[in-house]
C-alpha cells in the first residue's frame, strides 16, 4: 500500500480500492506513462489531484481548450484550495507583434512564473496554446528580481533604465498594473503581481518609505519595510542584445523591402522600412521601442517553456491528448497564414515569424516528465509510449439543484448497494443545513 501523507485522505484513499490502481500508481512512480480511459470531465480534477497526491509530486494539467482550463481549475480550487490553482493562460499568437495584449493574461502568466520561482505549493492549469509561447529562461527572469527595502540605496537613473528593461511603462500617474512614475524623490510603480501600487520616496538618494497607495485616490495606504519588483514581461534582455544585430535587422529589412517591390507592393514596402526604421532609430538611441521581444529572432538569446520552469518530479496530466494535440496544429496553422498575410502588407519581417515553438518543441519538452493521459474514449497516444491503460467505469450524477427527494432517494439506493458516498458542498453552512435535513428524513 501506498502511504499518503496529505489531507483529504477520505477524498483520494477510495481510489486505491479500483481494480489497476495501484498498479497504475506504481509505473507512474517509475517514469513510465500510463492512461485512464473513460473519463468524464467532472471527474478529471478529483483523479489528476489524487494521483499527485500518490505520487508525492506537483501537479500540472494541460487541456485542450481555454473552457475546460477553467473547468478544470474550479474542481481543484474545491480540493486544493483557491489561493493553490493557478491558471497560465494563452497568449493570443495570432497577434503576437501587436500591442493588444490583456493586462489580465500578461498578470496572471507572470503570476505563475513567480510562483515557480518561488517553488510554491501550487497546481498549474494551463491550455495546450499555452506551451508555444517562448519565455527567458528561468535563472535570468530570477536575475531580475529585486527586494527593495527602507535604509537602502537607490540611483534613479539606473532604477529608471531597469523598469523600462523589464517591462515597465514610464508615465505621469501610475493608474494600472505595469507602470511607473518618477516625481522628483517619489517612485511610484505597480507591478503586475501585485495587489496594490507602491510608493517609495527618498531622502537624497536613500530609501526613507515605502508605502502602498491607493490608485484611484493616490493616497498612502500601508507602510511597509520592503517590497520586490519583478519583470513585467516574459522576454528579458538588455537593449544592447538588439543593437549588436541590428546590422542584420537592416540587411533583412533591405531584402524584404525589394522583395516586395519586385512584387508590385510598395505600399507594403514603404510600411515596413517606415516602421522597421523607426524601431532602428529608437534603438540606436538607447530607447525601447514597443515589440522590442520581435527581435529576438535575430540574436541567439536562449528562450524557454514554461515547462523548463516546473519541477522535474512534476506529474504532468494530459487532458485528452488527441484535442491538444489538433489544437496545437490548428493553432500553428493559422499562426503560420497570419503571418504570411502580415508579411505581405509590410507589418512584419521573415524572421520575425519564428518567435514561437512547434508543436514538435512541445512533446520533447513534456518528454522529461513523468504523465498521465485522461481520455474519455480508448485511443491512441501517438507522441509517447504508454505503459499503462487504466479503464475506469464513471457516471454522471443526477442534477439534484433544490430537488431533496431526488437525491433522497438516489442516496437510498446507493446505501442498499453498500456505495461509499461523499458530498460536497461549496460552504460549510450549506453542508450542515444538508446534514440536518438528510438526517431528519432518516
Amino acid at each position: 500500500m501506498i502511504d499518503v501523507k496529505y489531507k483529504h485522505k477520505g477524498l483520494v484513499e477510495p481510489l486505491l480500492e479500483l481494480s489497476g490502481m495501484t498498479e497504475m500508481l506504481e509505473v507512474i512512480k517509475v517514469g513510465k506513462n500510463a492512461k485512464v480511459i473513460n473519463m468524464v470531465d467532472a471527474c478529471k480534477a478529483h483523479f489528476s489531484y489524487s494521483v499527485g497526491y500518490y505520487e508525492n509530486a506537483p501537479i500540472v494539467v494541460v487541456t485542450y481548450d481555454e473552457l475546460s482550463t477553467k473547468q478544470i481549475a474550479e474542481d481543484m480550487e474545491a480540493l486544493k484550495g483557491k489561493d493553490k490553482v493557478l491558471i497560465y493562460p494563452a497568449r493570443d499568437i495570432l497577434f503576437y507583434n501587436a500591442d493588444v495584449h490583456s493586462m489580465d493574461i500578461t498578470a496572471a502568466r507572470l503570476r505563475v512564473i513567480d510562483a515557480l520561482i518561488k517553488e510554491e505549493d501550487v497546481v498549474i492549469i494551463l491550455p495546450v496554446e499555452a506551451l508555444l509561447n517562448p519565455l527567458s529562461p528561468k535563472e535570468t527572469w530570477s536575475s531580475y528580481v529585486r527586494e527593495i527595502k527602507v535604509g537602502e540605496t537607490l540611483n534613479i537613473s539606473q532604477f529608471e533604465a531597469r523598469m523600462v528593461q523589464m517591462g515597465y511603462e514610464r508615465v505621469g500617474r501610475v493608474e494600472g498594473m505595469g507602470q511607473f512614475a518618477i516625481r522628483g524623490g517619489i517612485i511610484d510603480f505597480y507591478g503586475a503581481t501585485q495587489d496594490e501600487p507602491y510608493r517609495i520616496e527618498l531622502w537624497d538618494d536613500e530609501i526613507d518609505s515605502i508605502r502602498s497607495f491607493n490608485v484611484q485616490t493616490q493616497r498612502s495606504i500601508n507602510k511597509v519595510e520592503c517590497v520586490s519588483i519583478m519583470p513585467n514581461q516574459e522576454i528579458i534582455f538588455p537593449l544592447e542584445i538588439i543593437q549588436k544585430v541590428v546590422p542584420k535587422i537592416k540587411e533583412e529589412l533591405k531584402k524584404t523591402a525589394e522583395l516586395l517591390v519586385k512584387e508590385g507592393k510598395k505600399e507594403s514596402a514603404s510600411k515596413i522600412k517606415e516602421q522597421v526604421g523607426e524601431a532602428l532609430e529608437q534603438i540606436n538611441n538607447n530607447i525601447s521601442p514597443r515589440g522590442l521581444e520581435l527581435y529576438v529572432p535575430y540574436t541567439n538569446l536562449e528562450l524557454v517553456s514554461i515547462l523548463d520552469y516546473i519541477p522535474k518530479n512534476t506529474l504532468l496530466v494530459i487532458d485528452e491528448p488527441t484535442k491538444s494535440r489538433e489544437k496545437s496544429k490548428r493553432v500553428l496553422e493559422e499562426y503560420r497564414v497570419s503571418m504570411e498575410d502580415r508579411l505581405s502588407y509590410g507589418h512584419i519581417l521573415p524572421k520575425q515569424i519564428e518567435l514561437i515553438f512547434e508543436y514538435e518543441d512541445v512533446v520533447s519538452k513534456m518528454a522529461q516528465f513523468k504523465k498521465l493521459f485522461m481520455m474519455n474514449f480508448d485511443g491512441e497516444v501517438e507522441e509517447f509510449d504508454i505503459s499503462y491503460t487504466l479503464p475506469l467505469r464513471v457516471y454522471e450524477n443526477n442534477t439534484f439543484y433544490k430537488n431533496l427527494d431526488l437525491l433522497e432517494k438516489d442516496l437510498k439506493q446507493w446505501k442498499k448497494d453498500k456505495k461509499r458516498v461523499i458530498i460536497l458542498s461549496g460552504v460549510k453552512a450549506k453542508a450542515m443545513r444538508l446534514s440536518e435535513e438528510l438526517e431528519q428524513r432518516g
